[in-house]
């Protein structure tokens, strides 16, 4: 779904603006252009000196801890994946024992280390086509309005495979 190539440039806080909206719209083959060093997140990338580290490990990791919690037949929402991911200590964690999963981590991650880039990593999988996400909308009967929540699926055949295959690169502090 498009809806989540937009989430992912919203969310974005160092990939350069320029090359996220040609990678929505290029064509095959086509050239990436270079980093444009003027938007907002090009300007934040050069003023907190970043690094650009591979993350495929942790990436891989991302998709196991997807693959267990999604295995079980409940809702599982980002938030989720993402704190079991990290190693969280949250109260529905401990209520549901996900502390006990062997894909619950014994040490803190490299670098996908912070909740915002887990979550940036985890959409990244949803825009690569390798993990599936769906929105879910209630209507209020009382008042109308309606709600919604993002509920992960879980990864699709060959995931592993497809993720080992492609570069996997972040921003970190």
């Amino acid at each position: 779904m498009k809806i989540f190539e937009v989430f992912y440039y919203c969310n974005s806080q160092y990939e350069c603006r320029q090359q996220l909206i040609w990678q929505y719209q290029a064509w095959p083959d086509e050239v990436k252009p270079p980093v444009c060093r003027k938007c907002n997140n090009c300007v934040n990338r050069i003023a907190n000196k970043l690094k650009l580290l591979d993350g495929k490990e942790e990436i891989i990791k991302l998709l196991e801890v997807v693959e267990y919690l999604t295995e079980r037949n409940e809702q599982i929402c980002p938030d989720d994946i993402v704190d079991v991911f990290r190693g969280g200590k949250t109260a529905k964690i401990k209520q549901k024992n996900w502390d006990t999963l062997p894909v619950y981590p014994t040490e803190k991650r490299k670098i996908l280390k912070t909740k915002e880039l887990a979550q940036f990593a985890l959409t990244d999988l949803v825009v690569r086509g390798l993990v599936q996400e769906k929105i879910i909308l209630r209507k209020q009967f009382e008042n109308g309005s309606l709600s919604s929540s993002i509920v992960i699926i879980g990864v699709v055949p060959g995931a592993q495979a497809s993720a080992n295959m492609q570069m996997w690169y972040y921003y970190v502090k």
